[in-house]
């Protein structure tokens, strides 16, 4: 049986992956042979990248006078525009060859004419250039001062459609133009932060749901996405794209008043807010809000560094950056930048001292809307303590931006867990490293909604045994099962008659459901769900926004005619009629024995009355029907009861995979769900449909063992599942059909039973 990480990682990899050049497409490369050879042999650098960089193996071969070995590494990075930025390391005797350089008459007099073989190599693109000395073989530190050569500080980046950020030689930062591009207008139709943003391709490379609806379901999370940051006042950025992340949120920044920016490296508190406002931009109208503030948190010192900067120039309310912004050295950016508290930048190293950082981190106050965060997460991903520090800020949406999806499935799986746990709303892929085994991904996360989860059947249809795998596959700490059998049994071991024990098990189950559905959790009523009026009315008692409706009816979906029409000579005899006799002699089968179950009859004759009245009172799920009956998007899986084998499968209670049931309520990290502190009245019927009308159940309160399904026949209904309640798939008017089907050799044995 799959668990929860195999689950998400299924569905990680049934989103479309956003294609990429397999050659020469790298913005950035890091030469440490500068020999026209080795860059030649070159295939991952971009034309433009390759060509600088041959120019100065040339120089290095060819004029340079400096001794052999000077000129010890470069790094090129391109901007989209074609501008160029050099970053030489250069190896001198020690300190005091570092403290003489600038003295060298020889390299003095190379200087200038490097930058003009430099610039006639680059043909007229702008080209800067800096250094670092290198005293020892140990590479600088990437902290270490880039001293400039000639030309700007930083690079001016640009990602249509309003993506403008300054980057250093040393930030780590997107290197992949196409997918970069590409992820940036995924982010900007989530967030809403830029003008007529088009409608990106389908996410899914096979989609589940039809095409149109697929699109439906990704353009439902932007519109909410957008409107979660539309309506928020705090924001979140972390990690290594800080600066880019800066630069998709500049119009939102902007959206109230000219943004005054603060550096609080060294003075956190300093503020000193700027009251003006002008007329708001026309994509998003003005609101009585407090103005926006921003929270940047990174552990790279030079993403820091040009944070501040990106800062600076955002001070004026311009939201893209121009060629004065990028010759700002750093310094001054802190001058101009450390004079209001709009934006706060943090630099804090990685681990421990970041999730302490972030878990204090003023996001939300008085009046506010919510707020909402931009991370970012390397190799390695984010940690489950950062998850968790995530999942506890007052975020109403996450986006997560990953390089490895390899890593990322457990960071998504920690960030989908527990009571505050999110759920993914869309999601895209990018090939950034093509040709390697590394993938990134972006995934827009809202916050889980309520959910309730209604499995429909007669007893031995096998919804005890699904609740079972559903505890130990979904998500850690966000599921709660309530058994109606195990209260309704209670109540009869304390001397009730059947119709008031019927009355005190359901008053139960509300106070039950209720407190888990208020505490976050996904909820499971494990009952024969028989009416759908009650069903309905569980829907509105719980306020569920995602109910999903698990049908036990047999053949529903898309029957396999050849199958069921092959068990009897009776030509005239219909394959549901064909159906319903198969499906009641499978359940009598199931149930037969159940000498020990709580609420069912241990004679055969009661069984089979007990068994037709339930099949007799059944309203099984359609589509439009459950819809219209509960006011809203219902997700209906359809598992076919013949399909499970002749496992011994059994809609039992009791032990389930070593957790022991407690007041009918399974908690699925082992804790008991919390009782209701009072009865309630109900909106909808008592749910009697087990032997509605048969012979009175016994009140055994013995356990009786629900053994787990083939591994291979529960997958695909607990996948379905899985991406209903956390993955966020399903809209109206569509229904999942899966096929629950048991293997050839078990259905060629139930076919004698009829």
């Amino acid at each position: 049986m799959r668990d929860a990480l195999l689950l998400l990682r299924d569905a990680i990899e049934a989103v479309r992956l956003e294609p990429s050049p397999t050659s020469h497409y790298r913005s950035r490369m890091v030469y440490g042979v500068l020999t026209r050879a080795a860059i030649a042999a070159d295939n991952l650098g971009m034309p433009n990248v390759k060509r600088v960089a041959a120019a100065v193996a040339e120089w290095v071969e060819e004029h340079s006078a400096m001794p052999r070995g000077f000129w010890r590494e470069l790094t090129v990075r391109a901007s989209r525009s074609g501008a160029l930025q050099l970053k030489l390391i250069l190896q001198v005797s020690g300190e005091a060859g570092a403290s003489t350089l600038a003295f060298d008459p020889i390299w003095t007099a190379e200087l200038t004419a490097f930058e003009c073989y430099v610039r006639a190599a680059v043909d007229g693109s702008a080209v800067s250039a800096c250094f670092q000395l290198a005293s020892s073989a140990a590479r600088p530190d990437k902290a270490a001062a880039c001293m400039p050569l000639f030309g700007d500080a930083r690079l001016i980046e640009e990602h249509p459609p309003s993506c403008t950020y300054l980057i250093g030689p040393e930030t780590l930062s997107q290197v992949n133009p196409a997918t970069a591009s590409a992820m940036v207008r995924r982010l900007s139709w989530w967030l809403g932060v830029a003008p007529h943003v088009p409608e990106p391709p389908a996410s899914s490379a096979a989609p589940l749901l039809p095409a149109a609806a697929a699109a439906a379901a990704a353009a439902a999370a932007a519109t909410a996405a957008t409107s979660i940051v539309r309506s928020s006042a705090h924001a979140l950025v972390l990690g290594r794209d800080v600066n880019l992340f800066v630069g998709l949120l500049a119009n939102w920044l902007q959206a109230e008043r000219p943004l005054q920016a603060h550096a609080d490296q060294a003075n956190p508190d300093q503020a000193n807010p700027d009251q003006s406002k002008p007329t708001p931009t026309d994509w998003l109208q003005a609101a009585e809000r407090p103005p926006p503030a921003l929270h940047a948190v990174t552990h790279c010192s030079n993403a820091h560094a040009d944070l501040i900067a990106n800062i600076a120039r955002l001070r004026s309310g311009a939201p893209r950056a121009t060629a004065d912004d990028a010759a700002t050295p750093a310094s001054t950016a802190v001058a101009a930048a450390a004079t209001s508290a709009d934006i706060r930048a943090r630099l804090c190293p990685k681990g421990a001292a970041t999730v302490s950082l972030i878990s204090t981190l003023p996001l939300a106050g008085a009046g506010d809307d919510g707020s909402f965060a931009l991370v970012s997460a390397g190799r390695r991903g984010l940690g489950r303590a950062m998850c968790a520090a995530l999942r506890s800020l007052p975020l109403k949406l996450l986006v997560y931006v990953g390089c490895c999806d390899a890593t990322a499935v457990n960071d998504l799986l920690d960030l989908l867990s527990g009571e505050d746990g999110f759920a993914v709303a869309d999601a895209a892929r990018f090939d950034h490293f093509p040709q390697t085994a590394f993938t990134g991904s972006a995934l827009l996360l809202l916050r889980r909604p309520r959910a309730l989860v209604l499995p429909v059947g007669p007893a031995g249809s096998g919804k005890t045994t699904l609740c079972a795998a559903m505890l130990t596959t979904m998500p850690v700490g966000t599921l709660t099962i309530v058994e109606r059998d195990v209260l309704f049994s209670a109540c009869r071991a304390g001397g009730a008659g059947v119709g008031a024990a019927k009355r005190h098990a359901h008053a139960a189950a509300c106070a039950q459901l209720e407190v888990a559905a208020a505490n976050g959790r996904v909820v499971v009523y494990d009952s024969a769900n028989s009416s759908r009026e009650a069903r309905a009315g569980w829907t509105a008692r719980l306020r569920a926004s995602r109910v999903v409706v698990v049908s036990f009816e047999p053949g529903a979906g898309a029957p396999d005619v050849t199958d069921v029409t092959d068990v009897t000579d009776a030509p005239d005899i219909t394959v549901r009629a064909v159906l319903s006799a198969r499906h009641r002699a499978v359940l009598l089968e199931r149930t037969r024995g159940r000498t020990a179950h709580p609420t069912f009859p241990c004679e055969a004759a009661q069984q089979a009355a007990c068994v037709d009245a339930t099949l007799a009172s059944m309203q099984w799920p359609d589509g439009r029907a459950e819809a219209a009956a509960h006011g809203r998007v219902v997700t209906l899986l359809h598992c076919d009861p013949l399909g499970h084998g002749d496992e011994g499968a059994q809609d039992g209670v009791g032990a389930q995979h070593g957790a022991e049931a407690h007041n009918g309520a399974y908690d699925q990290d082992g804790a008991d769900a919390q009782d209701g502190a009072s009865a309630h009245e109900s909106v909808c019927a008592p749910d009697g449909a087990k032997a509605q009308d048969g012979p009175e159940p016994t009140a055994s309160l013995e356990p009786c063992l629900a053994p787990p399904l083939a591994p291979v026949s529960l997958d695909p209904v607990l996948s379905q599942l899985f991406r209903a309640l956390y993955w966020l798939e399903g809209q109206p008017g569509i229904e999942w059909d899966v096929a629950w089907r048991r293997p050839a050799a078990a259905r060629a044995r139930h076919d004698t039973c009829v």
